[in-house]
């Protein structure tokens, strides 16, 4: 079932049009948790300002393991430093209204075709242990 997946092959794959509303919603609700509370938190116990960006993208990146694998740690790390730097530098809503964005971009781009390094014989042996 489409919806049981796992793995960056089509990571969004299961959001239906029902659901997008919501990336917007999750989007400022992870950018609250890791930035407006792990980032400023670490800032305020006296941590470095890179020091607290990585740690907070760190863990932002590995809360999406279980979701996406290790190709998603690495892309939540990445954007997470970006929201980082967004958040300290701008403030909290341009770091909420960038993810929101980078959702909703991701979903919709995930939608018209299938990424380049799927792999379709590795997806036909996963949907059958799924199912």
């Amino acid at each position: 079932m489409r919806s049981q997946r796992r793995g960056s092959d089509a990571p969004l794959a299961r959001y239906s049009n029902q659901w997008t509303w919501m990336l917007p919603v999750t989007g400022a609700a992870e950018e609250i948790i890791f930035r407006g509370s792990f980032l400023f938190g670490l800032l305020a116990a006296g941590f470095d300002l890179w020091v607290s960006i990585v740690v907070s993208a760190m863990l932002f990146g590995l809360v999406h393991v279980f979701q996406y694998g290790r190709y998603g740690v690495v892309l939540h790390t990445m954007t997470g430093v970006v929201f980082g730097v967004l958040a300290t530098q701008l403030d909290l809503s341009a770091a909420m209204i960038s993810h929101a964005t980078f959702n909703l971009l991701v979903v919709t781009m995930g939608r018209r075709r299938p990424c380049k390094h799927t792999n379709p014989s590795r997806t036909a042996r996963r949907e059958s242990t799924v199912q």
